[in-house]
């Protein structure tokens, strides 16, 4: 099962206060509108298992995700930059659309993933801004996709401790794109 809590003002499932989700077996889909957000995935000693997958789509600003001691069964797909699938199949106008256009909706965003056990393919995508991308004693079956735009970025792959233990693992091909689109 998972609870979910928003921070402040924030609505899960369109109500306030933690939200109890039991009996998940699909993709754990989250979509979150342009702002400054924060997802975390901590599953503690017992691992927290996503048995269809992750699909994560933070929208525009600083946004910070971080996992922890989970389990990813399905495909991973975390995206951070605002011309995201879901941004790019809308029609925006106004506001939002000149925002986005003028990149002031790129954030300077964190992604950290630590103790996470993807079994499927993964994707990043982090856009402009200065991004962080943290990846410590992970292990990777499926095919890793990274791309972090354009921006002052930084990628970290821990290289495990002095014994030699907790280093990541990767078991098919990794793609790291930096750079403009």
């Amino acid at each position: 099962s998972f609870r979910l809590t928003g921070l402040g003002s924030t609505l899960v499932n369109g109500q306030r206060g933690p939200v109890e989700l039991a009996g998940v077996t699909g993709t754990v889909s989250i979509a979150l509108s342009d702002g400054d957000d924060a997802v975390m995935f901590d599953g503690g000693m017992d691992r927290l298992t996503l048995p269809g997958g992750l699909l994560l789509s933070m929208g525009g600003g600083n946004d910070t995700v971080q996992a922890d001691h989970t389990i990813v069964s399905g495909r991973a797909r975390i995206d951070t930059d605002t011309t995201n699938a879901r941004d790019r199949d809308q029609d925006d106008t106004g506001d939002a659309h000149a925002a986005r256009a003028a990149g002031e909706l790129n954030g300077a965003d964190s992604v950290t993933v630590t103790n996470v056990s993807f079994l499927g393919t993964v994707s990043v995508r982090t856009g402009r801004g200065t991004d962080l991308l943290i990846v410590d004693n992970c292990r990777f079956i499926g095919s890793v996709s990274v791309w972090t735009g354009s921006g002052a970025d930084l990628i970290l792959v821990e290289r495990g401790d002095a014994t030699g233990a907790f280093v990541p693992e990767f078991n098919a091909p990794t793609h790291l794109r930096t750079g403009p689109e």
